[in-house]
């Protein structure tokens, strides 16, 4: 993942950034999120790395906002991953989508992507 990014790649940002990475995953994972909302997931983008979440219209804010950190953070349950049949990776992007409308209700692209692969994300 870091080698698309624009900061400097040294094993100390490596480490950095595996730590905060297991740290928010212990501090995050009493958190959880009406699964039956999610009907469709897609995978594309640089390196299959991009999620496209579709969700029913019975969802609540407060289920999208735990979705998008659960899926940040790769701390979802792996059942999701089976069900709509994608790989679990850490996304470079996630954009999460009404089914009924098309339209985006949230999305979030990982900071600091380099310029040279900025456009292969959207």
């Amino acid at each position: 993942m870091e080698n698309f990014l624009s900061t400097k790649k040294t094993a100390r940002s490596l480490f950095k950034h595996f730590i905060e990475l297991f740290f928010k995953k212990i501090k995050y994972s009493s958190l959880s999120f009406d699964k039956h909302i999610i009907t469709n997931i897609q995978i594309g983008g640089l390196g299959k790395r991009c999620y496209l979440i579709t969700v029913n219209n019975s969802f609540q804010k407060k289920d999208i906002n735990t979705m998008l950190l659960l899926f940040k953070i790769g701390s979802v349950d792996a059942c999701i991953y089976r069900k709509n049949h994608v790989p679990k990776v850490l996304p470079y992007k996630i954009e999460i989508i009404d089914a009924e409308k098309r339209n985006t209700i949230k999305s979030w692209v990982i900071p600091n992507i380099d310029d040279d692969f900025s456009e292969l994300i959207y």
